[in-house]
């Protein structure tokens, strides 16, 4: 379960194992929001407070994980600073901050968790590529997005955030300073944060392999067009708010 990378066959995507447990994680999202459709925003800001623990400490024995097995080679395996990632401080800033900082975390929580966690549960190329389904990279991994993926839609079906323009410039905010940072470390390290120095992985999802020719011709096109999908991914779920909204009053 804490094996090194190598011991045992890489699970895959797309293999029965990851098909079995991507049903399953899907199943248990469903299920999580059926049983808490009722809750309040203060029951829910609690569920947040505890995430955010939670996810702290799995995310430090990670990092105990790639110390003891890698060492310090890659700066990558010890910074959290990958767009979901964000899922992190997003937690820290909407369950235990008020005003502004809380709604950052939560516009990036109701803005950006719904498709990256759904699309990494399809396509989980950072860990089942890498580790068999049983290891703990793996599990935390699907976990972790599972997760992700349900609060964005407790935010989304209840209602708990404004999918406004206005509210959208908060994510615009909290994406451009994590994505800055994250193109001033890959220039002065040889890390990849957010993915932004090199399109690592995206061999294995075929709608992103165009972006490895772009990358080959031209980095820094290849990075701001990362830039701008993060501050795309708010909009789908803004736009799908919309359209629900106007339906309903279509038919009052």
């Amino acid at each position: 379960m804490f094996s090194k990378a190598g011991t045992y066959p890489a699970c895959g995507i797309f293999s029965i194992e990851h098909i079995i447990f991507m049903i399953i994680c899907f199943i248990l999202v469903i299920l999580a929001c059926v049983f808490t459709r009722k809750i309040k925003k203060e029951q829910f800001n609690k569920i947040t407070k505890i995430a955010a623990i939670v996810f702290t400490t799995l995310e430090i024995i990670k990092i105990i994980f790639n110390w003891y097995h890698y060492g310090f080679k890659s700066i990558n395996n010890y910074i959290p600073l990958h767009y979901c990632s964000l899922f992190i401080y997003s937690l820290w800033m909407a369950g235990f901050f008020k005003g502004f900082i809380k709604k950052i975390g939560e516009s990036f929580l109701a803005g950006g968790c719904i498709l990256a966690g759904a699309f990494f549960l399809i396509s989980p190329s950072s860990s089942l590529t890498i580790y068999p389904v049983f290891h703990f990279l793996s599990i935390h991994s699907m976990f972790y997005h599972s997760v992700m993926l349900y609060f964005g839609l407790m935010y989304f079906i209840k209602g708990f955030f404004d999918y406004s323009i206005k509210n959208y410039l908060y994510y615009v905010i909290y994406c451009s300073i994590f994505c800055i940072i994250a193109f001033i470390l890959n220039l002065t390290t040889d890390a990849n944060f957010m993915f932004m120095d090199n399109p690592w992985g995206f061999d294995n999802i075929p709608i992103l392999k165009f972006l490895i020719d772009i990358h080959k011709v031209a980095p820094l096109v290849y990075a701001l067009i990362i830039f701008i999908v993060y501050l795309l991914l708010y909009l789908p779920t803004y736009g799908l708010q919309k359209l629900i909204i106007r339906g309903g009053k279509k038919n009052d």
